[in-house]
């Protein structure tokens, strides 16, 4: 942004900054004589959209008899109405539309078999049985994982989520490129044709991998326990199921060779 002033020093509250600015009659005074405080304007509000990413700084004087800042409830109006509700990304639209498709394929194809046109998942794994097939019943863990992502789905679109470092950085495109890999994974694999299955699921690992340490390192300090069951939580499940996937896939393909 740009600061109207002479000079910046570090403020005791976090997130804001102070200036020293010049009187009304353009006379200079001391540093330690006149203070200010800056409120964010975006340029915008004249009539061009509602980006906050350009800001000027209004610095409004205040004297040394003034110990607090200007908090009452007129100025944290002014300070809402001129930030506004952060707006909607393509991630976040992306990360819905690859949610859907892969929940439709997966129960379409992988539970439903297209009403019989194509061996479902559970058919094609009782047919190829190792010795690391999961029990049967343990399938059902993709209900869970699918409710909670759905979770992470709506969290991410609600305007105290959708702009969070741990969405935007963290999910990045990954989740993208992780439901691509679960459809065609799902595919491949009720045509029973387990190298390229395979090779799918391998990617879909990599992909939550990547996702995982990557919100890992874009996390903020204060993350609370909401934040991190809403946004977190449901790919650390998924992850640790994907790799039971992985290892039961290829030696699904092994056996086949």
């Amino acid at each position: 942004g740009l600061v109207s002033g002479r000079k910046l020093f570090s403020p005791k509250t976090p997130g804001f900054g102070l200036a020293d600015d010049e009187n009304s009659s353009g006379d200079d005074e001391d540093d330690s004589d006149h203070e200010g405080v800056f409120f964010l304007r975006s340029n915008s509000m004249g009539g061009g959209g509602d980006s906050t990413d350009d800001m000027l700084v209004d610095l409004i004087g205040v004297g040394d008899n003034d110990s607090t800042y200007h908090n009452t409830a007129d100025d944290m109006q002014q300070h809402n109405i001129i930030m506004g509700p952060s707006r909607l990304s393509l991630r976040n639209l992306l990360n819905l539309l690859a949610f859907g498709a892969s929940v439709f394929i997966h129960y379409g194809i992988g539970v439903w078999g297209l009403n019989g046109i194509l061996p479902t998942i559970s058919e094609v794994t009782a047919t190829h049985r190792t010795l690391i097939t999961p029990a049967d019943w343990t399938h059902w863990i993709w209900a869970v994982i699918y409710a909670l992502e759905f979770v992470f789905v709506v969290a991410q679109y609600l305007p105290s989520y959708r702009s969070r470092p741990v969405v935007l950085q963290g999910v990045s495109y990954f989740f993208v490129y992780s439901c691509l890999a679960q459809i065609a994974w799902t595919m491949f694999y009720s045509f029973c044709m387990f190298l390229i299955s395979f090779i799918c699921q391998a990617t879909n690992l990599a992909s939550l991998c990547f996702l995982i340490v990557s919100q890992f390192l874009s996390q903020s300090r204060n993350e609370g326990r909401m934040e991190y069951f809403l946004l977190r939580f449901p790919f650390s499940l998924h992850v640790g199921w994907v790799f039971v996937e992985t290892a039961v896939n290829f030696s699904i393909f092994s056996q086949h060779m």
